[in-house]
């Protein structure tokens, strides 16, 4: 068997891409949260991508970086976190939005772990800890939540 037969049937084997007729709901409502938030719309597809990579839902996700750092990259905390998600030691330089949100996911994914599943749990370890600032923040992001969620609804 030829050099060529070898490559020829490596690429014939590989994944072929996938034409998307019509686009995830979820997205869709990714967008809209956005649009609500009045955030620039091109962060959707990150946001999306980075919180379905996790499980999380998008919607949520969108919230809580909205409360993180109102999407500002050059966001900075009191405690020196930095960027969309606000992460520790974050060495995220302008124009890896995706890197620096899938970062932050997977910390909510392992605090959401910690928590046995409990989101609610696992946004205020997120956020801090188990201490009423945290809780309080944590509240935050589902309040935003609750009140985009239904707009979304009343809008369908």
């Amino acid at each position: 068997m030829g050099l060529m037969t070898v490559a020829n049937d490596f690429q014939a084997n590989l994944p072929q891409p996938v034409q998307i007729m019509h686009e995830d709901p979820r997205l869709a409502d990714t967008r809209k949260t956005l649009w609500l938030l009045e955030v620039d719309p091109r962060f959707a597809k990150d946001v999306f991508v980075t919180a379905t990579a996790k499980n999380i839902d998008p919607v949520l996700w969108a919230c809580n970086i909205y409360c993180e750092s109102r999407f500002k990259r050059t966001a900075k905390s009191i405690k020196g976190h930095k960027g969309l998600g606000q992460t520790p030691d974050a060495i995220m330089r302008f124009g890896y939005d995706t890197a620096d949100l899938m970062v932050a996911a997977c910390i909510l994914d392992e605090k959401r772990t910690l928590a046995k599943g409990d989101m609610q749990h696992a946004m205020m370890l997120y956020k801090g800890g188990r201490n009423p600032a945290a809780k309080k923040e944590a509240d935050k992001v589902f309040d935003l939540y609750k009140q985009v969620s239904a707009r979304i609804k009343e809008a369908a």
